[in-house]
């Protein structure tokens, strides 16, 4: 688990981990980002790799995982029944991972399960590395990294 103040920073270690990987001679392909969302992917973590000239494919619903070359970028939904030899999950933040929009039930029974739902998300995606995890933060980490 690696905490940063701000996205510049976690972004800067980011890309520094899959270019240390990339020259160690691991695949592009078995490298994923994760994050909650696809709009945290987009418009967080896509640019910083971008800027660093990495090849990068974005694995929506309907994207083969085998569609092209480079790191792959997924949201956590996306990663289920999927493996890959390093996993990066990024942006654990407070109001990210719980999403605050998957807990505002009315009900405290809806929103226990909504919560638990939640970790289940953050379980399978932590689950999908079968070599290394790295898991980073930035401002304000999740409740659940503390």
């Amino acid at each position: 688990m690696q905490h940063f103040k701000t996205l510049s920073e976690e972004q800067a270690f980011l890309v520094k981990r899959i270019q240390a990987l990339l020259q160690q001679g691991v695949v592009a392909e078995s490298i994923c980002l994760v994050a909650r969302t696809n709009r945290c992917l987009v418009e967080d973590y896509a640019p910083a790799l971008a800027r660093a000239e990495m090849a990068c494919l974005h694995l929506q619903a309907d994207t083969p995982e085998n569609a092209g070359p480079g790191v792959r970028l997924a949201n956590m939904h996306r990663v289920k029944g999927l493996e890959f030899a390093h996993v990066l999950i990024a942006g654990v933040n407070d109001g990210v991972v719980p999403l605050d929009a998957a807990l505002h039930a009315d009900d405290e029974i809806e929103r226990a399960d909504s919560e638990l739902q939640e970790r289940c998300l953050f379980h399978v995606a932590a689950t999908r590395a079968r070599d290394t995890l790295s898991v980073t933060s930035y401002g304000v980490p999740s409740r659940w990294l503390s």
